[in-house]
């Protein structure tokens, strides 16, 4: 027995929240919502473990992403008091009736710590992203997103060069077309494309074209950035 988004969904919808994009581990259920910034997003996280994914556990983030992405665009801060195993800091869901129990405790205590994490962390969190965050609106404004992912991926497909339609190939090989999520797939290949062509204009001074991501943290956090935001629009309807 484990807690199940259906424990969940419903009463987190009353806070604002909806099922996040993509979950930072095999079992993990997401919830997100709006900050008060425009840029910034709230996330519950509940962590399930164990053969039946009977051991849970929760946490809260803030992170510039839909997506709920550990480490690189956000801050995670675990609910600890919600362990009944004070060691490890999990509950063991023996049954549907303690499953009901944990997710009510958990409605009571995320929605508010959520708001509190998001004003400790994300002031720092918008700061440390604004150069991406600018660059990410400019390399929108170049993006057709009126026609669909898709059918832009298609175009630039057959509009690009070898050489660049080979790189975006060798930045897929080597961070996933869409980092975990196949539903994310289209959205960070488009990021790709946009950030080898438009860069010249976009970035001055700057060298994607080449460069290993995981080693450039600003190359990174454009792609994480872009990839979101084009999946907002294509599939939330969040404007571009």
């Amino acid at each position: 027995m484990t807690v199940h988004s259906t424990h969940l969904s419903g009463p987190l919808a009353q806070f604002g929240f909806a099922p996040g994009l993509l979950t930072p581990a095999d079992g993990d259920l997401t919830f997100v919502r709006p900050g008060p910034d425009s840029d910034l997003y709230e996330s519950v996280i509940v962590g399930r473990q164990g053969k039946r994914r009977e051991a849970v556990y929760a946490s809260v983030g803030v992170s510039v992403t839909w997506a709920v992405m550990y480490k690189t665009m956000g801050h995670v801060a675990h609910l600890l008091e919600l362990g009944e195993d004070k060691e490890r800091h999990w509950t063991i869901i023996e049954d549907d009736s303690k499953a009901r129990e944990w997710a009510r405790r958990l409605i009571e205590v995320a929605p508010a710590r959520c708001a509190i994490w998001g004003q400790e962390k994300g002031p720092v969190l918008l700061e440390t992203t604004t150069e991406a965050r600018k660059a990410v609106s400019k390399y929108l404004a170049r993006l057709d997103l009126a026609i669909g992912a898709e059918s832009l991926l298609a175009r630039f497909r057959r509009t690009a060069s070898p050489e660049v339609n080979a790189e975006v190939d060798r930045l897929a090989l080597s961070l996933g077309g869409g980092l975990g999520a196949p539903e994310t797939e289209d959205a960070h290949y488009l990021a790709y494309f946009a950030i080898l062509l438009f860069s010249s204009d976009v970035d001055p001074g700057r060298k994607f074209f080449g460069q290993v991501p995981v080693k450039d943290e600003e190359f990174m956090k454009r792609i994480h950035i872009l990839a979101d935001r084009i999946w907002q629009a294509t599939h939330l309807g969040a404007g571009a």
